[in-house]
């Protein structure tokens, strides 16, 4: 997703900012930065030095600013997760100058703003020229609902002249329409009130544009299963960081036999490799094992990129085993997003990946490959909670650029 747009809506008063869902939130207006430095900047569990990380950040990394202190930053950081850093470490971004409309109607700013052709994960900032004054009861005449006139759960929350409004985890879907309604029970601080509900209706965009793909697109194919078999090579013993070509191995034989229960750590066990990365020949032998051959599909000799044969090979109904040099796909600093890669590498050498390929989606006439990336933790996850490693793509160009061997893996799907 492209760096979202935060929409000023200006009405004839003002509001406190407080929590809809928790009155005892301390009033904040929203702020947005970015990182400001080129090594990885810790995010922690409280203000002290001394507590846990619970995410990394890097250099432009774009944040929304929550709450701050003396020293530091509050802010959000994937779905209900917030975190800390230091203030030094981001730059807040200035917010668009709009001129204040006393006289102007809700209907009359709309017309001066773009289309509402928003991101699933839309924030609306509305702005009023005073301050309010309300009980919480004014606030649940702020909500959205979608087409059908049926309600969808937002979290709202006030500052001073400003009402926030954001969804929750799957209240948007792509393509759908919903409007945004302001009651008019809401009043100022001195008693004045809006004369009218005001309304704005808004249309979420495609998937394929929330992904920073594109808009048109003419071919998917994906040979995915309808269960989970995307597994992390973190936090699974000893080597944790050395294991990509385990965890590719355990995810195609999941994908392979849905009864197979074996873990990463018992993978890794079988072929120690005194804590060295598996090679290919390790994590085909290691199929075999399990009886599951596997062949190798070499890439043209030729400098000319073709990605023929791995459409062929997902044509066909199979996954696909590459090794990749990691620096070499293109970082996006957008969080949300899934094109490219989201690695927190600035400040330290990665070397090969491992990854697998099971689909691809041609978007405004470009060539996606959808992947799974093991090498995530935990806590890299986008605001909808979903791991930033599971169903990210990366293009023909980056995977072209990006290859470590000449060839790729093909488990047998019989």
């Amino acid at each position: 997703m492209k760096n979202k747009k935060i929409y000023n809506l200006i009405f004839a008063l003002g509001i406190v900012f407080i929590s809809f869902h928790n009155p005892s939130v301390k009033a904040y207006a929203t702020k947005s930065g970015s990182v400001n430095m080129e090594s990885l900047l810790n995010v922690r569990e409280s203000e002290s030095i001394d507590s846990k990380v619970i995410y990394k950040l890097v250099g432009n990394d774009n944040v929304t600013i929550v709450d701050e202190t003396e020293e530091c930053y509050k802010i959000r950081v994937g779905y209900d997760l917030y975190g800390y850093v230091d203030k030094e470490h981001i730059t807040l971004k200035k917010e668009a100058s709009q001129p204040r409309m006393e006289d102007k109607t809700m209907e009359d700013t709309i017309k001066e703003n773009d289309k509402y052709y928003v991101d699933n994960r839309k924030t609306w900032v509305i702005t009023f020229n005073k301050r309010l004054k309300f009980d919480e009861d004014d606030l649940k005449g702020v909500t959205v609902e979608d087409k059908e006139g049926k309600e969808v759960p937002v979290y709202v929350k006030g500052d001073e002249n400003k009402i926030s409004v954001f969804p929750e985890e799957d209240s948007y879907q792509y393509g759908e329409s919903y409007t945004l309604n302001i009651g008019d029970n809401i009043k100022s601080f001195y008693g004045d009130k809006l004369k009218e509900e005001k309304k704005v209706e808004f249309k979420i965009k495609s998937e394929n544009e929330c992904f920073g793909l594109g808009e048109n697109e003419t071919k998917y194919v994906t040979n995915d299963r309808p269960y989970d078999w995307y597994t992390s090579q973190y936090d699974t013993g000893k080597y944790s960081n050395n294991n990509s070509n385990v965890a590719c191995a355990t995810m195609a034989l999941k994908w392979l036999k849905p009864d197979y229960n074996k873990s990463v750590e018992y993978a890794r066990s079988t072929y120690i490799n005194d804590g060295k990365p598996w090679d290919m020949d390790m994590l085909q032998a290691y199929l075999e094992k399990f009886g599951v051959k596997s062949r190798r599909v070499w890439m043209s000799s030729y400098e000319i990129w073709n990605d023929k044969p791995i459409i062929d090979e997902l044509d066909k109904g199979n996954i696909l085993i590459f090794g990749v040099w990691v620096d070499d796909i293109e970082y996006n600093p957008n969080t949300e997003e899934r094109v490219g890669d989201f690695h927190l590498r600035k400040g330290k050498t990665f070397s090969t990946n491992a990854i697998i390929v099971k689909g691809y989606k041609i978007v405004d006439g470009k060539t996606y490959f959808e992947i799974y990336d093991p090498a995530c933790e935990d806590y890299q996850r986008y605001l909808d909670g979903t791991p930033k490693g599971e169903n990210r793509y990366y293009s023909s160009e980056q995977l072209s650029k990006s290859l470590h061997y000449k060839y790729f893996i093909v488990p047998e799907n019989k």
